[in-house]
């Protein structure tokens, strides 16, 4: 009875420019602005017959959700459960409620999630996860994740970064490292570890690092000052909070910072694109997760395995390493420069995004 090839999307991510709207673009080749994001949650539905062309079309409806218990608090509740599609995809787990609530419902005979914020639901009525070969640590997979895995290649998104080029308009500030990173992102651990990299600097060399925060983005929604954690003065740094609503602010004050650090376990993606674009060297911590991998595979693509950490003391080393060696600094940092981030694109996608789900929907037919 099941509509063949159709698939509910629902998320309540799909913000202007965010890195998750992307997941879907090998699928649909076509991607819509979605006004209000800040405030909205949506289901789409896109029509894809996954074994020839793409043919789109979507509807909206709003059912912000109000209760963590109550149905009927989300507007079109009933259009959302009651449909005779054969997939539901939840690009992002976990980052509210409403993705919780209703990915625990059986909303469609195939229910799966892929990277977008890539965590396991562990126990909803999601039966399926996609997946990349290149980014999982496969040791750990089936401990990771609760759902049966299906693989593909590469990011398994297509990546999107905002482009730079007023290099030479903007100087450096060689004592500044630079955070991408919302205050939901660092922990206690690893600010602690930032804490240690400025403590070690300042008793070297008696000067406080400034550290420059961007817990926000430069598009159209940007975190409040809420989600900054005020209790992080240190007499080893000073820090700034920076929100730039404009594109070519945001990035030309990023670029006057000489390091970043990325957070962990949380891991960046789009923020280490940028840095990449912006020839920040960037430390990042591998784990054992898809969401401390990110960074790994986007340096081990780019043979940047220099700035590849496993331990927070590897990650302190390094840091001070950075700040302090200029001739191992200007290395990396001419390897950065010499990047060509398109190349990421040479991994075939959205072949194998769409091979991914012809092998989940010949599955279910079995």
């Amino acid at each position: 009875r099941f509509i063949k090839y159709q698939i509910q999307v629902l998320s309540e991510l799909f913000y202007i420019d965010i890195f998750v709207i992307n997941n879907i673009k090998p699928l649909i080749e076509v991607r819509k602005k979605i006004e209000n994001a800040l405030t909205i949650s949506i289901d789409n539905i896109y029509n894809i017959n996954f074994s020839t062309d793409i043919e789109f079309y979507y509807k909206l409806y709003n059912y912000t959700f109000k209760n963590t218990t109550i149905h009927k608090h989300i507007n079109h509740f009933d259009k959302i459960l009651n449909n005779e599609y054969l997939c539901c995809y939840f690009p992002v787990m976990g980052c509210n409620v409403a993705s919780i609530y209703l990915s625990n419902l059986r909303i469609a005979p195939i229910q799966f999630s892929g990277y977008g914020h890539p965590i396991s639901s562990f126990g909803s009525k999601n039966n399926y996860f996609i997946v990349s070969k290149d980014i999982e640590c496969l040791k750990y997979i089936d401990i990771n994740y609760s759902e049966k895995k299906i693989y593909v290649n590469g990011l398994t998104t297509i990546p999107i970064y905002i482009p730079f080029t007023s290099y030479n308009s903007v100087d450096k500030q060689y004592n500044t490292i630079l955070i991408s990173s919302n205050f939901k992102k660092i922990t206690p651990q690893f600010l602690n570890t930032i804490e240690n990299i400025c403590k070690k600097y300042y008793i070297k060399y008696n000067k406080k690092i400034l550290i420059k925060f961007f817990p926000g983005h430069s598009r159209k929604y940007k975190y409040s000052d809420d989600c900054c954690d005020k209790c992080i003065e240190s007499e080893y740094y000073d820090y700034v909070f920076k929100f730039l609503p404009d594109n070519e602010l945001y990035m030309r004050e990023k670029y006057t910072c000489k390091l970043s650090l990325d957070s962990y376990p949380y891991g960046g993606c789009t923020t280490i694109l940028e840095n990449i674009n912006l020839h920040i060297p960037t430390i990042v911590y591998a784990g054992n997760e898809a969401v401390n991998n990110f960074p790994r595979y986007i340096y081990t693509f780019f043979n940047l395995d220099e700035l590849i950490v496993y331990s927070y003391d590897e990650y302190i080393t390094l840091a001070y390493k950075l700040l302090t060696d200029q001739a191992f600094y200007n290395g990396i940092y001419k390897k950065i420069k010499s990047v060509d981030l398109t190349l990421l694109c040479s991994v075939n996608i959205k072949d194998s995004i769409l091979s991914s789900f012809n092998k989940l929907i010949e599955e279910y037919e079995q």
